[in-house]
C-alpha cells in the first residue's frame, strides 16, 4: 500500500461515457437549432461550452455507464487505507455529484472559476498540490500524458497501445485496464449494425420483378445499396444518440455500444457526420433522382429519431414509408417503374411489420409506458390487430395483383402465383404467434436474418416466379 494520493479522471475512466458530449446529445434532441449554436459556443473554449450546455441540460448521473473495474478497483484501494481524489476536467457540479454517489472519494475537483482541469492545467494543478512524483493518476487519453509526466504511477484506461507506449516513455504504468474485452472492430460493426444493410436489398427489387438482366443496372444498385447503407449506418448511430437514456433503462438495448459506454459519444457524431458524407458521396454517382429519394430519406429518419418516433401510430407508418423508399429508390436507379400493386403491398406489410416491433416491445417491457415512445402497456392489444390487419391486407393486395390483367406482362403463367398466397399467409401469421408468445426478437428483420422457415419462405416463393416465367 501507497501512503501517495490517487487521482482518477471522470470522463472515459471513472464511468465510459462523457459528461459534455452526453449534455450535447441531450440538447440536441430537445431541440435540434442548437448544432448550430454548439460549433460557436465551442470556439469561445471548452469551458464556455460546457457552462453553456450546463445551463440548458443538467444530466442525471445515475444514467452514466460506470467502469466497475475502476470502481471495484478505486474501493479496494480505500479499503487498504488510501487517499483518492477525483480530478475531471466536467464541471465541478458533477464532480460534487459524483463525490456524494461514492463514499470512496475523499474530494472531488472539477472545472471552475474561468479554468478548464484538463491536460495541463490539471497537470499544473496536482503538481503544484502534491509535488512531482508525488501522487498516482488514472487516465484514458493522449491529454492525460502531461499528467502522468509529474505522477510517481500512471494507471491507464485504454486499448490504445501507441498511447500506453508514450506513457512508458515519460513514467512508470503500475496497471491497465482494457475499455472492454470486445474487438473494437466487432464494436464498431455492432454500432453500424451492418446486419440492418439487409434491409437495403429492396433496392434490388424493382429490377428483379422486372426480370431485367443487364449487369450495368445491377452495378448502378449495388451503388444505391452501398449508398443507402452508409446513410442507415449514420441515421442508426444518430438514433442511438438520441436514444441514450432510453436504451439504458431497457434490458436488451442497454447493451448497444454507445448506451453501454463501449462506444465512445465523440467517436459517434464523428462516425454520423463521415458515414453520411461518403454515402451522399456514392450516390452523386449514381443520378439526380436516386439522391432525391436519398435526401428525402435522409430527412425522414432524422424527423423520425428526434421527434415522430414520439408520436403513437405515427412512428409505425413512418416506418413503413422508410422501408417503402428502399424499394423507390430502386426504381429510381434501375428506372424500372414500381407499380401501384407494389406500392400498396408494401407499404401494409411493412407497417405490419412496423407494429410487429412495438408489439414486442411493449410485450417484453415491465413499465407502464414504453420508454422513448408513446405507447403504454395498454396499448398492446391495439397495435397487435392493427398490425395483423395490416399483414392480412397486404396478402389480399397480392391477391388482387395476381388477378390483374398488368400480371400477364411479366409471367407466361401467372396463376401458378397463387401458391404464394399460402407462405406468405404462413411467414405473416407466424411471427405474429411467435411474437405473442414472447419468441419474438424486438427487431423483426434480426429475427428474419436467423430463422430458417424465413429463408425457406424466400426460396419457394423464388422457384414459384420462376415457373410462373417460364
Amino acid at each position: 500500500m501507497t501512503n501517495i494520493p490517487l487521482c482518477v479522471d471522470l470522463d472515459g475512466t471513472l464511468i465510459k461515457s462523457d459528461m459534455m458530449f452526453e449534455s450535447m446529445a441531450i440538447l440536441i434532441k430537445s431541440n435540434p437549432i442548437y448544432l448550430l449554436m454548439i460549433p460557436i459556443w465551442f470556439i469561445k473554449g471548452k469551458l464556455y461550452l460546457k457552462e453553456q450546455l450546463f445551463n440548458r441540460v443538467q444530466i442525471d448521473i445515475d444514467t452514466m455507464p460506470l467502469n466497475d473495474e475502476i470502481v471495484n478497483f478505486l474501493i479496494n484501494e480505500k479499503k487498504s487505507g488510501r487517499t483518492i481524489l477525483l480530478v475531471t476536467a466536467s464541471l465541478q457540479y458533477y464532480a460534487d455529484k459524483y463525490k456524494e454517489k461514492f463514499n470512496f472519494l475523499d474530494e472531488a475537483i472539477g472545472s471552475k472559476d474561468g479554468i478548464n482541469l484538463s491536460a495541463k492545467y490539471k497537470a499544473e494543478y496536482l503538481k503544484g498540490r502534491f509535488g512531482d512524483k508525488n501522487y498516482d493518476y488514472i487516465g484514458d487519453s493522449h491529454k492525460d500524458l502531461v499528467v502522468w509526466s509529474f505522477a510517481q504511477n500512471a494507471l491507464i484506461v485504454s486499448d490504445n497501445t501507441i498511447l500506453i507506449n508514450k506513457a512508458k516513455e515519460i513514467t512508470n504504468i503500475a496497471e491497465t485496464w482494457g475499455r472492454t474485452n470486445t474487438p473494437k472492430y466487432k464494436i464498431i460493426f455492432k454500432q453500424l449494425r451492418i446486419y440492418q444493410w439487409v434491409k437495403n436489398l429492396l433496392i434490388f427489387l424493382p429490377a428483379l420483378l422486372a426480370h431485367s438482366l443487364e449487369f450495368n443496372i445491377y452495378f448502378q444498385l449495388l451503388l444505391s445499396f452501398l449508398s443507402f447503407s452508409f446513410v442507415a449506418s449514420s441515421i442508426y448511430i444518430f438514433n442511438d444518440l438520441m436514444d441514450l437514456n432510453s436504451d439504458r433503462k431497457h434490458k436488451i438495448k442497454k447493451n448497444r455500444p454507445l448506451a453501454a459506454g463501449n462506444f465512445r459519444i465523440s467517436d459517434a457524431f464523428v462516425y454520423t457526420i463521415l458515414l453520411m458524407t461518403i454515402g451522399i458521396m456514392i450516390g452523386v454517382f449514381i443520378n439526380i433522382s436516386f439522391i432525391i429519394v436519398l435526401l428525402i430519406y435522409l430527412i425522414t429518419t432524422y424527423l423520425y429519431s428526434i421527434y415522430l418516433k414520439r408520436i403513437y401510430i405515427v412512428d409505425i407508418i413512418t416506418l413503413a414509408l422508410l422501408y417503402t423508399m428502399r424499394i423507390i429508390a430502386g426504381s429510381a436507379t434501375s428506372g424500372f417503374i414500381i407499380s401501384e400493386w407494389l406500392a400498396a403491398f408494401a407499404l401494409f406489410f411493412f407497417f405490419s411489420m412496423g407494429a410487429l416491433k412495438r408489439f414486442t416491445e411493449l410485450k417484453n417491457s415491465k413499465n407502464e409506458k414504453l420508454s422513448g415512445r408513446a405507447y403504454i402497456a395498454d396499448d398492446m392489444n391495439i397495435v397487435q390487430i392493427m398490425g395483423i390487419c395490416s399483414s392480412m391486407i397486404s396478402v389480399l393486395v397480392m391477391v388482387l395483383y395476381i388477378n390483374s390483367n398488368t400480371i400477364s406482362q411479366l409471367y407466361s403463367n401467372p396463376k401458378i402465383l397463387y401458391l404464394i398466397i399460402p407462405i406468405l399467409l404462413h411467414w405473416n401469421m407466424r411471427v405474429w404467434v411467435l411474437a405473442d408468445r414472447s419468441m419474438m426478437n424486438e427487431d423483426p428483420i434480426v429475427f428474419s436474418i436467423k430463422d430458417k422457415y424465413s429463408y425457406l419462405s424466400i426460396l419457394l416463393i423464388g422457384i414459384i416466379m420462376l415457373i410462373g416465367i417460364i
